[in-house]
């Protein structure tokens, strides 16, 4: 939608979905997927983003745009495994071997902050990744990090752990009550 109009996507198929949208200068990106393919579109054109050797299906669930630099951020999947992956200017780089979702995205400076979920033998576990790195665990059980913003280098994740909302703050968790957080937002005092 545009000012209350609504502005159709070119897709492939009936089976697609727009998760993130940004804007940079007069270029309006948007990701998600369509059909199997994980998609940014740029000012309505759909552009395909390639996956990893051997993986057939992806997403893109989020986006930063900064300095002209595309950062996507969703997941690619091979028969029933999915692993979160990051795609700078539309080159992919896997967050993790183990099975996991990357939900959004958010650059500082010169570093790159990812935040989602990985499994390990027990349950699904949040966590954010700087920079690619090894991720980092706010909780151990059943959890998820929806959002992450970096200000003044303090880290900011909301999401949810053992069915309560929950906003990390440096890792420490401040928690909101029953449910979950899907989105932060952070300004200035």
């Amino acid at each position: 939608w545009t000012n209350g109009a609504i502005e159709l996507l070119p897709t492939t198929s009936s089976f697609s979905g727009a998760f993130s949208i940004s804007k940079n200068n007069s270029t309006t990106y948007i990701g998600g997927f369509d059909d199997d393919d994980a998609v940014i579109w740029i000012d309505g054109t759909r552009t395909v983003l390639p996956l990893l050797d051997g993986f057939q299906r992806g997403v893109v669930s989020d986006l930063f745009i900064l300095n002209n630099n595309v950062y996507a951020v969703g997941r690619q999947s091979k028969g029933n495994d999915t692993n979160p992956v990051l795609w700078i200017n539309g080159i992919p780089n896997q967050l993790s071997s183990k099975e996991g979702i990357a939900n959004s995205v958010f650059v500082a400076g010169e570093d790159v902050y990812v935040s989602g979920q990985i499994s390990n033998s027990i349950s699904r576990l949040p966590v954010y990744w700087i920079n690619g790195g090894e991720p980092i665990i706010l909780n151990n059980g059943l959890g998820e990090a929806n959002d992450i913003a970096v200000v003044d280098n303090d880290i900011y994740v909301a999401g949810a752990f053992a069915g309560q909302a929950v906003v990390w703050i440096n890792g420490e968790p401040t928690y909101l009550g029953a449910g979950r957080a899907t989105a932060i937002v952070i300004t200035e005092k």
